[in-house]
This record gives C-alpha cells, structure tokens and sequence, in this order.
C-alpha cells in the first residue's frame, strides 16, 4: 500500500479494503468488491458482472463534448474514433492533429495512431488488434527474433534474466510514441543475449540494431533521448503513416529517393550515401515511385521512365530541388558525389515551389469558410460557391519558380 498510495487513494482504496479487486468499465468509475475472498464464487460473479460486453451489432458511440472526447483518450483505453464534421471546432482538429475529414484514429496507450487502410471490417480489425497489444512485446524464444528482426528498420530488443520492472515501466511510457516506427521486445532467453553477443555482466541490457549495426544503452544519457536518436534508420520508408511528417512538415533538407522498393543497387546507393553525409539537419528517404507514379509526377515533374531520381526536399519552405546543372537530373547511380556537393551549396541551385498556388489558396479559404458557417449556405448558393471554387482551384497549376521569386512572395 505505502508504495502505490497515491494510486490507491485516486481509486478509493484504503488500507482497509486490502487485498482490493477493482474494476472500470467505459469510462464509468471504479468499482471495489465488497466481498470476501474466501468464496471464489463471488469473487467469480463480480468478474462476470462487470467483464466488458461484446459489441456484436457493431453499435458506435457518440461522442458529445470534448471533455467525453480528453476522457476517452486520456484512458489509454484502445478507441476507434470517426472525426468525420465538417463543422467541427477546428481546435479539436488543431488539437487531434486532424487536417482533413472524414479521419480514422486509434487512440490506445495514451497516443493515437492514424488509420490510413481500407474502411472496411477485416483491415480494421487486424489493424486494431496489431496495436492493441502491450506497447513492449515479450518474446519467449529467440528463434522468433528470426522472423521479427525482418519486418523492420530498427528493433529495440531489452534482455534480462528476470523481470526488472524498473526498466520495463521506462519502457512501457517511451514505446508508446515508436508504436507505428520501432517495436520493442524483451526476452530472458539466454540465447537472445549469445545472438547480441552479450555478456551475464551486461544484462540487463537494452539494445537497438538497425542497419546492421548495434548500439548498446551505457546508462550515462537520457534513455528517452538515447533511443530517439538512434530510433531512424539510414534511409527512411516513407509509408502511409509517416509521409506527411516527412514530405510537408520535416525540419531541415529531405534527401528523397525516388524508385521501386525492388531497385536495391538504388537503396544500396542512397544508404551508402546517407553514411557518407556529414551535413546537420538532412534525413534520408525513398518512396516507391513505381506506386505513388501519379504523385510523383504531379508533384516533382518526374515520369516512371526517369527513375531512379533523387530529389532535395525542403518541407519547411515548400521548395524542393531535382536539377544538377543544365537541367540535367540528380543520378544517383552515375553521379551520387554531386547530391552531396549540392547539400552543401544549396543556394546556387535553383528551386521549385512545391506551395499551391493564391488561386487554390483563396479556393481553401472559401471551402473553410463554409464549413464553420454551413447553416448560412443552402441549396443553389452553395452548389455556386463550390463550384466557383472548384473553377478558381483547377485554372492554375503549380510552376516552378526561382529562388529569389519565392522572396518575393
């Protein structure tokens, strides 16, 4: 009790109801068996009678307040939430870090994941049920690190020989912001410590492998702050669930690989790259052009014949540079010295702007007008507005511009 006492007492538990069997269902408060704990059957039938329900008719709830909405996602309960109101408070868009409608999120471990699958049960599900899970995974046998080390980039792996809950408990309130990125696992299987080439005397030991390499926590920094810096590998996937981090709001340069995830010499290049560069502020990405071909296109003026292609991205400027000299593209495999010297003398190049133009901007405006004062809009005037708007926004097409043009503006 004197250990945990403030938890207690939040919950209403005093020393006099210990040992205590609480339980909270839907937000609603705890509940404490009154019973004895001689009789397994009433202990039993308190369970039964406050185990959560089964929602086989697929019921939604609706979510009413913002106070219901913080409640809900301060619970670390797992929550699919629709955000689909075009006339909802934009604080709780700015909030939620929505930016556009209808969004899926799951709200589980005290963070949210955005959902960017199929809306449809099977996806949803398996997705739900990949993320529900404990934020740091216990493996029980190494032979299932065999498979598990594949699927990403970077794994933390914390191994130990018992079960230190001092560092579990640091883990367990870090994992949950790597939920999409880095997974985390521990084992107390000694083969696990003979595979990281560990000794009894390091353990236990929390570790990170990625590109081949391992870092090994010394204990003498910030543990949160250890892992973000070494939570990335070379070069980035960008995927569904970072993309808009990385391609409108990263810091610093973006050097971006354009080609198919089966072109591996270009992957192979680009990491080699990516360890090469000594420049501050610049991550390392590729996309798989090959299926966003239309993106890519539209957005950096580079067909599929063109591949492989690197291109320079400046999220924060909404700029991005594709050309050495003369036009002539940035080639990775002919040339990947001229990307690093093109790092380092940026403001000789010339960029292109990747922001919309006024016309589309205007267009934005409009359409955000209408749908804080929807009420106001009715019938044939509203059909007028979004058609107008839907005219102004498609007349102009972004061009690129030179850098002193971009001043300008």
């Amino acid at each position: 009790m004197s250990k945990f006492c403030q938890y207690c007492q939040e919950k209403g538990v005093n020393g006099d109801d210990l040992p205590a069997l609480l339980t909270s269902l839907h937000l609603n408060p705890w509940k404490i068996y009154k019973g004895d704990f001689v009789s397994l059957d009433t202990v039993d039938q308190f369970i039964r009678d406050n185990k959560p329900f089964r929602n086989t008719e697929g019921q939604s709830k609706s979510i009413t307040s913002s106070e219901e909405l913080k409640a809900i996602t301060e619970s670390k309960e797992p929550w699919f939430i629709k955000f689909y109101a075009p006339w909802c408070g934009h604080y709780l868009c700015n909030e939620y870090q929505i930016s556009g409608l209808p969004t899926l999120k799951y709200f589980v471990h005290g963070t949210s994941i955005q959902y960017y699958g199929e809306r449809v049960a099977d996806p949803l599900v398996e997705f739900a049920m990949d993320y529900s899970n404990t934020a740091v995974r216990g493996v029980r046998r190494d032979e299932a690190f065999d498979d598990l080390l594949k699927k990403n980039d970077v794994n933390l792996i914390y191994v130990t020989e018992n079960k230190e809950k001092k560092d579990i408990e640091r883990l367990e309130r870090i994992a949950p912001s790597y939920l999409q990125s880095l997974p985390f696992y521990t084992t107390m299987d000694p083969k696990t410590t003979q595979r990281l080439g560990l000794t009894q005397e390091q353990l236990p030991a929390i570790t990170i492998l990625k590109d081949g390499h391992q870092f090994v926590y010394n204990n003498e920094e910030d543990l949160a702050s250890w892992i973000e810096k070494h939570s990335k590998p070379l070069v980035t996937s960008i995927q569904s669930h970072n993309s808009n981090q990385i391609l409108r709001k990263q810091h610093g340069t973006v050097v971006l690989g354009l080609f198919a995830t089966d072109d591996l010499d270009s992957l192979k290049a680009l990491r080699k790259l990516a360890a090469e560069c000594t420049e501050d502020d610049v991550l390392f990405a590729y996309l798989d052009s090959w299926a966003y071909a239309n993106f890519v296109s539209r957005m950096y003026g580079i067909s599929v014949m063109q591949l492989p292609a690197v291109v320079l991205l400046q999220p924060q400027q909404q700029q991005y540079y594709k050309f050495i000299k003369d036009q002539e593209l940035f080639n990775i495999a002919k040339a990947p010295q001229e990307i690093l010297n093109a790092l380092r003398h940026l403001d000789t190049l010339t960029p292109i702007s990747t922001a919309p133009s006024k016309a589309i901007g205007v267009a934005g405006k409009i359409v955000d007008f209408i749908q804080q004062y929807w009420v106001l809009f009715s019938g044939g005037f509203f059909v007028l507005l979004v058609g107008l708007t839907i005219l102004i926004s498609t007349s102009e097409t972004s061009q690129p511009v030179k850098k002193s043009d971009l001043k300008k503006e």
